[in-house]
C-alpha cells in the first residue's frame, strides 16, 4: 500500500518557502502534493520545511470551500499517557 516515488532535489531549511517551491518543482513536497492532486495519494505530510509544503500545498491542492488558510496537524500528549 506504500509507492515510492523519485525526486530528485532537496528544499533545505534554509531556503525560502517560495523560492523553494518555484525553483525545486522536482522536490519531495512538491512531487507529493502533485501525487495528491493527480489522485494518485491520499495524503501529503513532510518533517521537513512546514513553510515550504505549506506553500506547495496551497497552490497545488485546491481548498475546501469556507476555508481560507491551511492549517497544521499535531499529535497533543493527553492525560491517560497516549496521544490525541
Amino acid at each position: 500500500r506504500v509507492a515510492m516515488h523519485h525526486a530528485a532535489q532537496i528544499v533545505e531549511m534554509t531556503d525560502h518557502p517560495m523560492e523553494a517551491f518555484r525553483e525545486k518543482r522536482d522536490s519531495s513536497l512538491v512531487v507529493c502534493n502533485q501525487l495528491v492532486k493527480g489522485g494518485q495519494a491520499q495524503a501529503s505530510f513532510s518533517a521537513g520545511h512546514t513553510g515550504a509544503m505549506m506553500v506547495a500545498a496551497t497552490f497545488l491542492l485546491e481548498r475546501i470551500e469556507g476555508i481560507q488558510r491551511p492549517a497544521i496537524a499535531t499529535m497533543m500528549p493527553n492525560e491517560a499517557g497516549g496521544y490525541a
